[in-house]
């Protein structure tokens, strides 16, 4: 069979007819019906009735296996099919050739099956696309029901490879093992009790397209007064698929407590016990959740209902967010320009395009990921109803107006990452130092990687490291003593060191990029 469809990818080279034959006669049982589909017309004044003869015998076994179609073979002009069986005189034997509409018919069949394929990978595109806005496929994320309390919270967390819900000593020694210690949680459940907590509700800043303000819901957790002040506030934004009681969100909010950093922890919208948005089933990039942290801002700042003791001036009001919330905190960050600081933890700030780019492209290779990432980013926009990639956090940022004091930036991003690539981090990084008028900008890149996590896991496998660089970065913020930390009376958690010991199973450290 091979040796007559080769012939087929080259019609200008014929193929001899016994060789034909042959071939064909050792097929015959097994690809009648595959082999004897088009039809060829036999040419000469005597060629057809002679190459009826000659295929009598391939006839005859496709009739014995229940096939009765047939092909004919056409013959040059001149030449005699029987002198090629039983030889001739004049020695010349008879070629074969595929005749044109065989290779049409392959042009139909190559071009059909290229149009299936092309279809089954639209569909993809567009599922995928669809699938990347729908609320509904996010899935919760290292996030606990929004009714556990800050003081119930420490035992139920799932931060660091524990399962949701309460547990004991036993069970939490267990499942934090090897990345932190159980003095770490006691501290945490203790302190959140002996301290007040309450939950507050404030409406965020009206949508882009009109939209009314959504009742946003969010922990309050302030600290004490130090150094006859009243403590700065921090409000701290979750990512996809949680909400205020998110890991990050709360360990990060007990040691900022700790140093007298009050904070507030408010759930999206669409999340834990906020209202619905507009668009309750998709999730949007940049359109409007950056107005839930500045709708928090703004309460955090004002205090109209009188729950957080009276008001603040915005300089001693920072934000911050982790992941998504990264990406988010920092659009909001972009457009309140009198908000003094903002701490930003591995934040995808390329937005959905970005992330579908860097999914993709391992796979396929940059040139073909662009054009695939355009594909599913395009379903996205088209279900998402335009909502996605509204605002360019960085373009933001890089449109800056220098006012009398630098606004503070501190950029965390764990080096072994897998969720969320630290690329998007160093072009953050690049961006606002290219604006030393604007910005003052840190970074703090631990390599963090807890039980098979390692996306923004540092507060608790490296809680030290973390609260000294939340003393020093919110200090120079709010233009506070770094002394009223008080460091060092805090408790010692931290098992592991960065530069020189990690948890067992702990990736290769690869250079921040």
């Amino acid at each position: 069979f091979s040796r007559v469809a080769d012939v087929g990818s080259n019609a200008k080279q014929p193929l001899r007819y016994a060789s034909a034959v042959s071939a064909i006669r050792e097929l015959s049982f097994q690809h009648c019906a595959t082999f004897l589909r088009a039809m060829l017309i036999a040419t000469g004044s005597t060629a057809a009735a002679e190459a009826e003869h000659c295929f009598s015998e391939f006839r005859d076994s496709c009739a014995m296996s229940g096939q009765t179609s047939y092909k004919m073979v056409e013959v040059l002009p001149g030449a005699s099919p029987r002198s090629s069986l039983e030889g001739s005189d004049d020695g010349a034997e008879p070629l074969i050739v595929i005749h044109k509409r065989d290779a049409r018919a392959c042009l139909v069949a190559c071009l059909a099956s290229f149009c299936g394929l092309f279809l089954i990978l639209l569909g993809v595109v567009v599922f995928v696309g669809r699938n990347l806005v729908s609320a509904s496929a996010q899935g919760s994320v290292n996030a606990q029901r929004a009714q556990t309390t800050p003081a119930e919270f420490p035992r139920y967390n799932s931060c660091g490879g524990c399962e949701e819900g309460n547990k004991s000593d036993d069970e939490l020694r267990q499942c934090i093992h090897p990345c932190y210690n159980l003095s770490f949680v006691h501290s945490w459940e203790r302190y959140n009790r002996d301290h007040e907590f309450r939950m507050v509700y404030f409406p965020s800043r009206a949508g882009p397209r009109g939209e009314v303000p959504v009742n946003i819901s969010a922990w309050w957790l302030p600290a004490p007064p130090r150094g006859g002040k009243p403590a700065p506030r921090i409000v701290a934004m979750h990512g996809v698929g949680a909400n205020c009681n998110h890991c990050g969100v709360q360990s990060t909010c007990y040691l900022l407590r700790s140093m007298g950093f009050s904070c507030l922890t408010p759930s999206a919208r669409d999340a834990g016990l906020s209202g619905p948005s507009s668009h309750p089933d998709i999730l949007t990039w940049g359109y409007d959740y950056h107005l839930d942290t500045l709708g928090g801002w703004d309460y955090a700042v004002e205090d109209p209902d009188g729950l957080l003791d009276g008001p603040l001036p915005p300089d001693q009001v920072g934000i911050m967010g982790f992941s998504k919330g990264a990406y988010e905190t920092a659009i909001a960050f972009g457009l309140e320009q009198r908000i003094p600081g903002a701490w930003l933890d591995s934040g995808p700030y390329a937005g959905l395009f970005g992330m579908i780019v860097s999914t993709v492209a391992p796979y396929v290779g940059s040139f073909f990921g662009d054009i695939l990432a355009r594909g599913v980013f395009a379903s996205a926009t088209f279900f998402s109803g335009g909502r996605v990639d509204v605002y360019d956090p960085l373009q933001l940022l890089s449109n800056c107006t220098a006012g009398e004091k630098k606004r503070q930036v501190l950029i965390a991003h764990g080096t072994l990452d897998d969720t969320v690539p630290t690329k998007y981090s160093a072009m953050a990084i690049e961006v606002l130092s290219g604006e030393p008028r604007c910005y003052e900008v840190r970074t703090y890149t631990p390599p963090a990687y807890c039980n098979g996590a390692s996306h923004h896991q540092e507060m608790w496998e490296f809680p030290d490291d973390t609260r000294g660089k939340l003393c020093s970065f919110w200090s120079r913020t709010f233009d506070r003593d770094p002394a009223l930390c008080g460091l060092g009376k805090l408790p010692s958690f931290q098992v592991w060191e960065p530069s020189d010991r990690l948890p067992p199973g702990s990736p290769h450290t690869p250079s921040f990029v």
